[in-house]
């Protein structure tokens, strides 16, 4: 299973690190395919101008993320 970890963001830097295993264990997609996905999803949203506004009562990451895709990278 793959491990991608998110620091908290510190002085302004948000810290992405993790894991991705050669065998994904996922039909027609590679360990590439993940990598370039992420680093193209970190060059869409890039650095942030403003803080987004945020649900504490949101524990679906799945959901969240979701959210921010379909805003675009805007508030």
């Amino acid at each position: 299973a793959s491990k991608i970890s998110l620091s908290q963001a510190v002085n302004g830097t948000m810290r992405v690190w993790g894991w991705i295993p050669e065998d994904l264990r996922v039909p027609n997609v590679t360990r590439s395919q993940v990598m370039d996905e992420i680093k193209a999803t970190i060059k869409i949203f890039g650095a942030l101008k403003s803080w987004r506004e945020y649900d504490p009562s949101q524990v679906d990451g799945a959901t969240f993320l979701t959210n921010l895709l379909e805003k675009g990278g805007r508030q």
